[in-house]
């Protein structure tokens, strides 16, 4: 397993555990696990892209 494919498996576990909390407290703090994991995803994915050029479009603004 790649480390995009761990990030994303990490934060669709505590997904699946926010789904099942007991409080909503809990949940919260779930989703914010996942959260944390999907900014890992993104952050890694975009390093292993690389510098955009000077003056190239952003397709995600």
């Amino acid at each position: 397993m790649n480390r995009e494919e761990e990030y994303l498996r990490n934060a669709k576990d505590a997904q699946e555990w926010a789904d099942r909390a007991a409080t909503e407290e809990d949940r919260r703090s779930w989703l914010k696990i996942a959260q944390g994991w999907l900014n890992l995803f993104t952050r890694w994915t975009a390093e292993q892209r690389g510098p955009k050029p000077a003056g190239s479009a952003d397709p995600d603004a």
